[in-house]
């Protein structure tokens, strides 16, 4: 009996060219583990050897080509390559944007499902329309109603055997549509060590203080993209009136974006300062998030889950602080619940506090392949899990 094999269907499957593409690469490593051929498929990148077809030991396939190739070019390419290799499941790693211009995807479902005739189907939805937050600009709210109706018709029109998303907001909103959805998180982009690297980080401080001040110091870490609706004009206090008598110093790496008004803010309080460190390797920012005594998430606690820099922080049991963006009623059912994240609200000091010094590391890329392995094969027959591929967290000695 041949194993089971999956194509992942993403915008982008090269390392560092998106969050999907990075989850793509790391979920297949942990499946490909327990004996699951993986495939993965890009729709918008090239073979960088201008190859029409990719090296089919890599499992990889590049749809996109020099020309610019339309979506019925794409899906005759991707349907020849499925039934190649024999495909028997297809995940189409759903992000609107990056299937079609301003998210329109008003002709995809009808090509792709020429493409994955005869094969098992399943749709995770990183994303699903613009507008749905209260206050959204009313072109956006034009816009998302157009994505809504499309997306609805593409699932229609695939029929997949399973949908899943990322988050309870999205899952909830699906449900209204008349879709059933579970929610299966996604996880962090950086794989977990107990690692740290606080005397390093001391060194990077006016005065390179000694590692017997790192009490004396609160390290506040910021990683990936400052959202530009983030307040952090509302948030920065807060975290300095809960540092007390330490000096809170922010740390941002990673790419951060335009950093001049942040800067400017935090040169502003008394007792703050910034430390920028860019782009860092992998092993790097593993120590780095380590080090923190908390992070803080520039997405809106709603959607906190479906943040691969957050949850980075969170798997390592760092506290994240994140604010609700308000959605009604409904704002704080869709949050779902996690033992380090911190609500920015009158309760935020008594919960940090209740966190206390312990932290448990908690992967989810194992549990995330276990969901998928239960999709793809089915529960074992005995009814005792299978060990997926770890997430490995190790002690230095």
């Amino acid at each position: 009996m041949s194993p089971t094999s999956v194509l992942f269907l993403a915008p982008t499957i090269r390392a560092g060219s998106g969050g999907v593409a990075d989850y793509c690469l790391r979920l297949s490593d942990a499946l490909s583990a327990q004996g699951i051929v993986c495939h993965l498929a890009s729709w918008n990148e090239c073979d960088r050897d201008g190859n029409e077809e990719s090296d089919p030991r890599e499992r990889r396939l590049f749809l996109e080509n020099a020309a610019g190739a339309g979506p019925r070019a794409k899906t005759k390419r991707l349907q020849s390559y499925l039934v190649a290799h024999q495909v028997e499941w297809v995940s189409l790693q759903f992000v609107n944007f990056g299937f079609a211009r301003r998210g329109l995807i008003q002709q995809l479902g009808g090509v792709l499902a020429e493409a994955f005739h005869g094969r098992r189907l399943h749709v995770f939805l990183h994303e699903l329309w613009a507008g749905a937050h209260r206050g959204a600009p009313w072109r956006e709210r034009i816009l998302g109603g157009m994505q809504k109706r499309q997306l609805l018709r593409l699932l229609s029109t695939l029929q997949p055997e399973a949908v899943w998303t990322s988050i309870e907001l999205y899952r909830w909103q699906m449900e209204r549509a008349g879709i059933s959805a579970d929610v299966v998180p996604i996880f962090g982009s950086i794989p977990l060590s107990r690692e740290r690297a606080d005397e390093w980080l001391l060194r990077q401080l006016p005065g390179n203080p000694p590692a017997s001040q790192r009490g004396e110091y609160l390290f506040v870490g910021l990683f990936g993209s400052l959202v530009k609706e983030w307040p952090f004009r509302e948030v920065l206090p807060h975290i300095l009136r809960l540092a007390q008598h330490r000096r809170v110093v922010f740390i941002l790496f990673g790419r951060n974006g335009d950093l001049t008004a942040f800067g400017d803010y935090v040169d502003s309080l008394p007792g703050a300062e910034l430390l920028v460190l860019g782009e860092l390797g992998e092993t790097v920012i593993d120590q780095v998030m380590n080090s923190m005594d908390l992070a803080l998430a520039t997405a809106p606690a709603e959607g906190i889950f479906k943040s691969t820099s957050a949850l980075a922080f969170l798997e390592r049991g760092v506290p994240t602080v994140a604010l609700p963006r308000g959605l009604g009623p409904r704002s704080v059912s869709v949050i779902s619940p996690h033992p380090s994240l911190l609500l920015l609200n009158d309760e935020l000091e008594k919960n940090l506090d209740a966190l206390g010094a312990t932290r448990s590391p908690q992967p989810l890329l194992p549990t995330v392949a276990q969901r998928y392995l239960n999709l793809l094969v089915g529960p074992p027959a005995d009814g005792n899990e299978r060990a997926p591929a770890s997430d490995t967290v190790t002690t230095k000695l």
